[in-house]
């Protein structure tokens, strides 16, 4: 058996950082979060103490704006609500959310899959103006890319992808 003599190091502690018991108010909060202090969860974490604070206080009263229920997901994207499976987009920069448009309902055939919301870059001009505004490209059931007005519903192109594979969801990949 070999026995070594413990060797002599130097430690030096450090203490941490003091920590506040207290809640700190939302300005503090807020100058912590534009000079970057903490990682991501503690910013995560930080704001969402920031909007308990404001919510919860004893003082606050709440108003119903605006209610509806629907049987599908609810999808949010670039300020616009989409229900009944994009069937129905409502704008949200008003105080109550005003429809955009209602498409007509579609067969099950025709049944929206899945959608991407699109925008153009700024510094490429396209052919079309209607290239340069928002839109949604949604994939239909029956294999159908169709492309629609995010601020119209209108459909802008359509474009079959193949008989011999089922998509399933439209996606983006940079590499």
């Amino acid at each position: 058996m070999l026995l070594a003599a413990p060797s002599r190091k130097t430690y030096h502690l450090q203490m941490a950082p003091q920590q506040r018991k207290g809640s700190a108010n939302a300005a503090e909060l807020l100058s912590r979060r534009s000079t970057g202090l903490g990682n991501t969860r503690t910013l995560i974490r930080h704001n969402l103490k920031i909007l308990r604070g404001i919510l919860l206080q004893e003082n606050r009263t709440f108003t119903k704006v605006w209610s509806k229920t629907s049987k599908s997901t609810v999808m949010y994207e670039n300020c616009k609500l989409y229900f009944e499976n994009y069937q129905h987009c409502y704008s949200c920069v008003h105080v109550e959310p005003q429809i955009l448009y209602k498409l007509p309902t579609r067969s099950k055939q025709e049944k929206i899959e899945d959608t991407l919301m699109c925008h153009s870059p700024v510094e490429k001009s396209l052919s079309s103006p209607s290239d340069h505004k928002p839109s949604l490209l949604a994939l239909t059931a029956n294999n159908w890319l169709i492309r629609l007005s995010a601020e119209t519903g209108e459909e802008l192109q359509r474009v079959y992808l193949s008989p011999n594979y089922k998509f399933r969801q439209v996606s983006l990949r940079i590499q």
